[in-house]
C-alpha cells in the first residue's frame, strides 16, 4: 500500500514538473518572440526609407537591401508579429496614412524580400491584401495603366539572380480608399508564395 502511495504522490510530482516544464518554455517562446519582433522594429527604425534615396545612390540601395535581407532568418509568426506592432502604432489619419508613414513603406518592400515573387506584371484579383491594386498607384513601374495587373517585386527587380533595389517614389498618390495595411498583404503573400531563399 506504502508503495501504491508513494508511486501516486510520484507520479502527481513528475506530472506537476512537467507542466511547470511546459509552461516555462512557452513562456521563453513568448519571450523570445516578443524580443525578435523588437529587433524587426528596430532594423526597419534603423534602415533609411527607400522612398526618398535618389536613384544614383547605389551604396544606400544595398545597405537598405542588405537590412532587409538580415530580416529573412525570422519566422511568419515573428514576421506578422512585428507588423501588427507597427499598424498599432500608426495613428491613421489622413496624414499619417499608406507610404507617407516610413515604417509602412518600408514594410511595403520588406515583404518583397522576404517572398519569392516572381518578376514582371502579374494578374491580380481587384480585393487583392484587402484594397483595390489601382489604391495605391507608384506609376507604371508598379501598376499597369487600365489593368488589374501589377508588378508585385516593385520596387525591387532580380538582376542576374540578385536582388537589386531599382524603385524610386518620391510623391506617392494616396487614394481615396482604404490605406495600405501590410499584414493583409503579408497573409496573402503567405498563401501564395513561398519564402524567399535568404542568401
Amino acid at each position: 500500500m506504502k508503495n501504491i502511495l508513494l508511486i501516486m504522490i510520484l507520479g502527481t510530482s513528475l506530472a506537476a514538473c512537467s507542466k511547470n516544464s511546459n509552461n516555462n518554455n512557452t513562456t521563453a517562446e513568448i519571450n523570445n518572440q516578443k524580443a525578435n519582433i523588437a529587433l524587426i522594429i528596430a532594423a526597419l527604425d534603423s534602415c533609411p526609407n527607400w522612398v526618398g534615396v535618389s536613384k544614383d545612390d547605389l551604396e544606400i540601395r544595398r545597405k537598405i537591401t542588405t537590412i532587409y535581407k538580415s530580416l529573412q532568418k525570422y519566422d511568419n509568426a515573428t514576421i506578422r508579429g512585428a507588423l501588427d506592432e507597427i499598424m498599432s502604432a500608426k495613428i491613421l489619419t489622413p496624414e499619417a496614412r499608406d507610404f507617407q508613414d516610413g515604417r509602412t513603406s518600408k514594410a511595403f518592400a520588406l515583404l518583397r524580400v522576404l517572398f519569392d515573387i516572381p518578376q514582371g506584371f502579374l494578374p491580380v484579383l481587384p480585393d487583392y491584401y484587402g484594397i483595390s491594386v489601382t489604391t495605391i498607384r507608384w506609376g507604371d513601374a508598379y501598376h499597369e495603366p487600365d489593368s488589374n495587373t501589377v508588378n508585385l517585386l516593385w520596387p525591387f527587380d532580380l538582376i542576374q539572380g540578385n536582388l537589386v533595389l531599382v524603385g524610386v517614389g518620391s510623391q506617392p498618390l494616396i487614394g481615396s480608399g482604404p490605406g495600405y495595411n501590410p499584414i493583409y498583404e503579408f497573409d496573402e503573400m503567405v498563401k501564395i508564395y513561398k519564402r524567399r531563399d535568404a542568401k
